[in-house]
């Protein structure tokens, strides 16, 4: 392994591909984080030996792995005032990236400082009881949720509730929903949740 110290170079520096377990550029004492090249003309960021960052040849960022929650339940509800957890809810989960869910509590922990993102929708039976969906931080706040949705039952069709907020959490730091009341179709497109790390 070539190293250089206290050299100037005119021109550019050319270095083998690399791969993920053995990246092309690394720092002294290192050698599973650092810069590799695909040989598709683009740019990978590699941490412990895992993707953290590509860039493609058109210059877009992936990140692959932000912690990301999406997750819902598939049967028919009828709730009063439980936190959502494994008992009641959280049935279908199509990712949980990073594993930031613990759906035995219903908390969506921070592993990593910075702004998060949370979206609740589900869709209300004009016909059923009203709804009332609280998103939370830390279980309990002097000020309230974070964010709330509330929707009076109506006299024809269905009713879609939706509510986001964003919300700057610090390490271990949790996210979860508080139901006052809410009733629900089954499957999973009529309820569910979505947190994302925005950075």
């Amino acid at each position: 392994m070539a190293t250089l110290q206290s050299t100037t170079i005119n021109g550019s520096i050319e270095v083998p591909d690399g791969s993920t377990g053995s990246p092309a550029i690394v720092a002294a004492g290192d050698t599973d984080t650092g810069v590799f090249f695909p040989g598709d003309n683009s740019i990978s960021f590699v941490t412990g030996g895992q993707v953290a960052m590509n860039i493609n040849s058109s210059g877009y960022v992936t990140k692959p792995r932000h912690p990301l929650l999406n997750a819902g339940d598939s049967r028919a509800l009828d709730l009063t005032g439980p936190v959502l957890d494994s008992t009641n809810f959280y049935n279908l989960t199509v990712y949980n990236q990073g594993s930031r869910l613990d759906a035995s509590t219903g908390r969506f922990t921070a592993i990593v400082p910075g702004f998060y993102q949370a979206t609740w929708w589900n869709n209300q039976s004009a016909s059923g009881p009203n709804t009332n969906v609280r998103i939370r931080l830390n279980g309990t706040s002097n000020t309230g949720p974070l964010a709330e949705a509330w929707n009076q039952s109506g006299s024809a069709g269905c009713i879609n509730v939706w509510v986001t907020c964003v919300i700057y959490l610090n390490v271990n730091d949790y996210i979860d929903v508080q139901v006052a009341r809410l009733s629900a179709n089954s499957a999973i497109q009529h309820k569910r949740i979505h947190i994302r790390f925005l950075g």
